[in-house]
């Protein structure tokens, strides 16, 4: 008779377990499938100043801003300073040449305001670009600003 009541109560045990162990299973699985749904975004970013410097490229000026005391221009902004700005979608990669020749027109059109107000006012926040930039050979940090890329205007040594 003991064997008998161990056996119904190992019995019941084990359809418990059972039943309980398929819905932990299932809750666990749930649980893991759903982590990969949800994108990572970098939250690390840094805050970019209006400036009251002045950068120049061949003695026409840029505009520049500050992010953590140095001078960081947008990259795109260079195709009208006799720059090639070319981007590839297949490798995500901003390439930037000088293009020493009259071919290229300057085209540049900016014209540093005056308006000193701006100065230290914060422009945005910078996150680090998704997108890989080359300036000649030398591929440089670039950070993404309200849309456009940024990369310190330190780069361009040497280039033109």
């Amino acid at each position: 008779m003991a064997e008998n009541l161990i056996s119904v109560r190992f019995s019941a045990i084990m359809l418990f377990l059972e039943v309980n162990m398929k819905k932990i299973f299932t809750i666990i699985f749930i649980l893991i499938m759903s982590l990969g749904c949800f994108d990572v975004y970098a939250s690390e970013y840094k805050i970019c100043y209006h400036s009251d410097i002045v950068a120049y490229i061949d003695g026409v000026p840029i505009r520049s801003y500050n992010m953590e005391g140095k001078t960081w221009i947008v990259a795109e902004d260079l195709s009208k300073y006799k720059f090639r700005v070319d981007f590839s979608e297949k490798y995500k990669l901003l390439m930037i040449d000088y293009v020493d020749t009259d071919l290229k027109e300057l085209t540049a059109d900016y014209v540093p305001d005056l308006n000193y107000n701006d100065i230290g006012n914060v422009v945005g926040k910078a996150y680090k670009s998704t997108l890989s930039v080359r300036v000649g050979r030398k591929y440089v940090e670039a950070y993404d600003l309200a849309g456009k890329t940024i990369i310190l205007f330190d780069e361009l040594d040497g280039l033109s």
